[in-house]
């Protein structure tokens, strides 16, 4: 596993989660997966193969 230093979060995600009645499968999932691949390094961060943003999930 390799250490990820977190940046801050998508602006599109700070923006959701001060809505009325968020929840996780609500907010914009495609700017979260673009921020990871950014942070990672494309790569996932427990088996450290190559991952891109049209095969990956948020959680591996």
């Amino acid at each position: 596993m390799i250490l990820i230093r977190k940046g801050t979060p998508p602006a599109s995600l700070v923006a959701y989660r001060q809505e009325f009645n968020a929840y996780f499968d609500g907010c914009n999932k495609d700017d979260i997966r673009e921020k990871l691949l950014e942070e990672q390094g494309y790569l996932c961060a427990y088996c450290m193969r190559r991952i891109d943003k049209g095969t990956m999930k948020i959680e591996h």
